[in-house]
């Protein structure tokens, strides 16, 4: 991992499935604790883009993401 770039993830869908995580949910795990969190940027076209701080002092986060039309 780097601390000097942030990659960008574009055109995604997520489908991963597991008995601890329903369809439609994702984990992103063992991410680094010791800055101010991640940007968390959720757009499509035609919608409203999503935008927050993800913090990453707490073990465990969770986010729900709507976007509207």
């Amino acid at each position: 991992a780097s601390s000097t770039w942030t990659p960008n993830v574009a055109d995604v869908a997520l489908t991963f499935t597991s008995t601890c995580t329903p369809s439609g949910q994702v984990i992103f795990s063992k991410l680094d604790a010791s800055g101010n969190g991640y940007n968390l940027i959720v757009s499509k076209n035609g919608y409203q883009t999503f935008s927050d701080v993800a913090s990453t002092s707490l073990p465990y986060q969770q986010y729900e993401v709507i976007l509207s039309p």
